[in-house]
């Protein structure tokens, strides 16, 4: 993979976590949970709010997921505004939520943390969770391209799942961002950033505490202070 980006472009604003979805539109969160959308020039508020601030992903449509301010799993786009997606979860048991390119929905629970998959919308029910984690396994989870969920394990060790394989990788994370041609981003030690190429984890500047991946690899971070970057 060719190096991506040259640098980091400072974004007006505050958030806690940030999202891309696989058309490119960004969604942050705020530390109260409100959500806003990036529109190309400053960040529009969406009206909606999630209870869980630091679990938001990207979607396949140009939509952000979230946990509702009083549960269960919801959507929303400019496009097709909010939807309840009916599909139950605990604002006070996740940790963390990814979406694949076909819309499978990935959560981390607190107990006993745990990945879990979700059928894809419409097709409701819940799938098995993954085997092989075993308990305290995973604390935040990337997804984008087919195949493959990129896991920051307990521990900060990586790994991905595929198959019904879980495969460890080298590195520390204490996050991870996947885009949507399976482009993987990742939060080490000290918050420093990394982008997988060609199996090797390439080193770049800036310190992050949460990291989402767009297309073409291009990442978003949020540092310790809220302060938000975008690779260019």
């Amino acid at each position: 993979m060719a190096a991506i980006g040259v640098g980091w472009a400072g974004v007006d604003g505050n958030a806690v976590d940030i999202a891309v979805s696989q058309d490119g539109t960004a969604f942050h969160t705020s530390r109260v949970g409100d959500i806003y959308v990036w529109n190309g020039r400053s960040w529009d508020a969406t009206g909606m709010q999630t209870g869980v601030p630091d679990a938001v992903a990207g979607g396949p449509g140009g939509e952000v997921w979230f946990v509702g301010l009083y549960g269960g799993i919801h959507s929303y786009s400019r496009g097709a505004g909010h939807r309840d997606l009916q599909i139950g979860a605990a604002t006070n048991s996740v940790l963390d939520i990814a979406v694949g390119h076909d819309g499978t929905l990935y959560r981390v629970w607190h107990d006993p943390n745990s990945l879990s998959r979700q059928a894809q919308i419409p097709r409701l029910g819940v799938r098995p969770a993954i085997p092989g984690l075993g308990f305290h396994s995973c604390a935040r989870v990337g997804a984008g391209a087919p195949g493959r969920v990129w896991l920051a394990r307990e521990g900060a060790s990586i790994a991905y799942f595929e198959g019904n394989q879980v495969t460890s990788v080298a590195g520390w994370a204490s996050d991870i961002g996947v885009g949507p041609a399976g482009e993987v981003w990742h939060v080490g030690s000290n918050g420093a950033l990394f982008y997988l190429s060609n199996g090797q984890w390439v080193g770049v500047e800036g310190s992050a505490k949460r990291v989402a991946v767009g297309p073409g690899g291009i990442a978003w971070h949020v540092n310790d202070d809220g302060a938000i970057y975008r690779r260019v």
